[in-house]
């Protein structure tokens, strides 16, 4: 009889609380949102001043004509989020052409022997969408090809075994075929030599090639990077968000060249554009479009609130639906006496191997600090806390170029022998490369401080 009278109880009370529970889930999930939206437009500001910052390097230092564009596409890193949002960036003159803009692949490499990533790899004209998706799924699984390391040039010799081929791998020295344009390579193929044979990394049939001369380079260091790869989304859907960050951008300069007397913004529940004058470079125009989901950007950081709410909810519902006090009481005892003897907080534990800056080698700057993704508590099974282990493998050190959110190596989560998870670390600023021009605009200041 208790029985047949609990279950209609139980249901009108759950149906009660789970409403009350949607209502105010709704209204901090729009809150949230605009709360998620303001912090993405102050960083997008502030990964757009720190790329331009570096541009003026190269705009204003004594570099060829012919490999400036290359250079300043370098500094314009695209922007991802951890929920998924997409920022690319663009640069025009005062005349309104094209200087630079976000690439969605690219790379660079060195020739043997010289240390120095002075070539750079334009894979965007050439892939398709679909090779643009399959090399980004690739690197994803197996990112230690994101950085290659060969031994024939006699300089990275220290490498061999140095980082167990997690975060770059070690061979003999690559190959690239494509076209060249001056410090730029169009790849067509592109191939990392073992001891124990060759892996391609790239090869199409792409006819951006036809009626191309090719030129075939050895290169003994080479690093890819993609916010395909990076993103936490697939991406697949981070391609579609560049893409839309893209053609928010277009919108703004399709009818009229960017002008240094006018600004332009476009705003939307899905992302925004501007374009105007540059506040850090005189005579220079600068552009910046986002894109994301509004859906996966207001759930952001909420997921543990609304399971531990829920919860809330449902234990409300059985205890108010019991047909008596006592049973209330033992209806609440019952469920949280089993929540506390399953379940237990815990911290993070602390990461072996940890530090908080890399040295890097031929950069503007010596060193680059790291930011760990990691949460700071999680629901754990009652006792699970004390195998908890976390340890990382970094690189010795790291070569210039970096760019801002490059992924230097993964922190594994175990619990014994089970691994729980992976969290990024990642480099939380750009490391331009010191070169002729940039130590030529750097020295000028100096004396002109003086």
């Amino acid at each position: 009889m208790k029985d047949k009278l609990f279950l209609p109880l139980f249901l009108r009370t759950a149906a009660r609380f789970l409403l009350f529970w949607l209502i105010v889930m709704g209204v901090l999930t729009l809150r949230n949102l605009g709360t998620q939206e303001s912090l993405l437009e102050s960083r997008m500001g502030e990964a757009e001043d720190f790329n331009l910052r570096n541009c003026q390097l190269v705009l204003e230092g004594d570099y060829d004509p012919a490999i400036k564009p290359a250079q300043l596409e370098q500094r314009l890193s695209p922007y991802y989020s951890m929920y998924g949002a997409m920022g690319v960036y663009r640069l025009y003159d005062v005349d309104g052409q094209e200087l630079a803009r976000s690439q969605l692949t690219s790379g660079s490499f060195c020739l043997p022997g010289t240390g120095t990533y002075s070539y750079h790899l334009r894979f965007d004209p050439v892939l398709t969408e679909e090779e643009h998706l399959a090399l980004a799924r690739r690197l994803r699984e197996e990112r230690q090809l994101l950085q290659f390391y060969g031994t024939d040039g006699g300089l990275y010799d220290d490498y061999l075994g140095s980082d167990q081929g997690i975060n770059f791998s070690v061979g003999l020295r690559g190959e690239v075929t494509g076209v060249v344009e001056a410090n730029v390579v169009y790849p067509q193929k592109l191939v990392y030599y073992y001891e124990d044979g060759p892996v391609v990394l790239l090869d199409t049939d792409s006819d951006f090639f036809d009626g191309k001369e090719l030129t075939t380079l050895t290169f003994d260091a080479a690093r890819i990077s993609s916010p395909l790869i990076w993103s936490d989304t697939s991406p697949e859907l981070a391609l579609e968000l560049f893409r839309e960050a893209e053609a928010r951008v277009d919108s703004l300069t399709a009818d009229q060249p960017p002008s240094t007397n006018q600004a332009s913004t476009l705003s939307g529940r899905s992302g925004s554009a501007h374009v105007g004058p540059s506040a850090t470079l005189n005579g220079i125009i600068a552009a910046s479009g986002v894109a994301y989901r509004p859906a996966r950007m207001a759930l952001h950081g909420l997921e543990a609130v609304y399971v531990g709410t829920l919860l809330l909810a449902l234990l409300l519902a059985v205890v108010l639906g019991s047909p008596s006090s006592k049973e209330r009481f033992a209806s609440a005892t019952a469920m949280l006496d089993y929540g506390f003897a399953t379940f237990e907080a815990g911290a993070f534990p602390q990461i072996a191997g940890r530090a908080d800056t890399l040295r890097v080698t031929g950069g503007v700057e010596q060193q680059v600090a790291l930011d760990y993704t990691v949460p700071e508590k999680m629901l754990l099974k009652k006792g699970e806390g004390q195998t908890l282990t976390a340890a990382v493998v970094l690189p010795e050190k790291l070569d210039a170029p970096v760019a801002a959110g490059t992924q230097v190596a993964s922190v594994t989560l175990k619990a014994g022998e089970e691994i729980l998870g992976e969290y990024p670390v990642t480099t939380r600023s750009e490391v331009p490369q010191m070169d002729w021009g940039t130590a030529l605009s750097l020295l000028t200041k100096a004396l002109f401080t003086l």
